[in-house]
């Protein structure tokens, strides 16, 4: 069903999320497309009862994963001022559900890792 997460559940309940979204130069890049994917399945994890582990790994030994997706960033709206009020975003949603959820999550870091940030 995802284009750029393969996801695959063993029958001892270890779901393994690997990220496959290699842009031209074949970096894995964080996409809004890959986001969208993973927040869907950690969703789905959370609430899944056959799961009991969770790892995230990437389709390339060499690269983990990459920044954000430049071009992506480049078409986002100018946002204003920062609102410390507003109710979490997306990322932090997804981050809270991994950090909430009853079940152990890996993140299986293999070569190099980037950052926007």
């Amino acid at each position: 069903k995802y284009k750029t997460l393969k996801v695959t559940l063993s029958p001892d309940g270890v779901c393994v999320g690997t990220l496959c979204s290699k842009d031209e130069a074949g970096l894995n890049l964080l996409t809004g497309r890959l986001f969208r994917e993973f927040a869907d399945c950690v969703e789905k994890v959370a609430s899944d009862e056959a799961v009991r582990v969770f790892v995230v790994r990437s389709a390339d030994e060499d690269f983990w994963l990459a920044h954000f997706d430049i071009n992506a960033i480049l078409k986002l709206p100018i946002p204003g001022p920062y609102d410390t009020e507003s109710v979490p975003n997306a990322w932090h949603t997804v981050s809270e559900q991994l950090r909430s959820m009853p079940k152990a999550t890996i993140a299986e870091v293999t070569g190099r890792a980037g950052g926007g940030g």
